[in-house]
Order: structure tokens, then sequence, then C-alpha cells
């Protein structure tokens, strides 16, 4: 089997939440680049969000955690359904029929590691 990976686009959101963000900021980024358009969705798309080197990640808005301490990246997908003014949402109870899944990950710039991340 034979696969090809294409970019398909690519979006600068700046510092719309801030410079440490949840697991939930980095889906709810990635669902606006969707939502407004910046982004196509694509049901075989994987979506990166690359941070810049003052952005840290931790669920505990902790610097000290999260991000170059507990881990160096990650991946996750939500399922999602279109609403009627065709917008993306994610759903927790979702038809099997017409639910799609949104593929992202979060990839934080390793040079605010001093040792850890840095390959």
């Amino acid at each position: 089997m034979t696969s090809n990976v294409t970019m398909q686009g690519v979006n600068s959101l700046g510092y719309v939440r801030g410079k440490i963000l949840t697991s939930l900021d980095v889906e709810d980024l990635v669902l606006m680049s969707i939502n407004t358009n910046k982004l196509p969705f694509l049901d075989s798309g994987v979506y990166f969000l690359v941070t810049a080197p003052d952005v840290y990640q931790s669920d505990t808005l902790n610097i000290s955690e999260g991000f170059c301490y507990d881990f160096c990246g990650w991946h996750f997908s939500s399922a999602l359904e279109q609403n009627a003014s065709g917008m993306w949402n994610t759903v927790t109870k979702y038809n099997a029929k017409t639910a799609r899944y949104l593929k992202f990950a979060y990839v934080g710039d390793p040079s605010l590691c001093s040792s850890a991340c840095v390959f």
C-alpha cells in the first residue's frame, strides 16, 4: 500500500487563546480554523497545531506541567457533527451515520524545553 501526504493549507491564529493552552483550546483552535473556512474539513485529514516558542500547553494552566515535562506532543480525535448553519461541533452522543471524525495533534516548540523534547 502506498500513501501520500499533502499539505492542504496553513492558518495563523495569533494568540487568540493566550500563551497557555489547554487540550480543549487546541481542539477549539483547529475547529475555529475549519469553521471560518481558513482550512477545509477533510475526513482523511490530520490537523496539526504548531505553536510559537512562547506558547505552552497544560491542562492545569501551570507551565511547570504539561509540555516539556509530561509530554512533547500528542494526538487525539473527536466526533463531530455539522449543524444546520454548516458549523462543525464536537458531540458526546452522536449518530454513527452522520458523525465524522476530526483528527488533530499538538506540536509545541522544543526550544522551550531545556533537555526534554529536543531531538
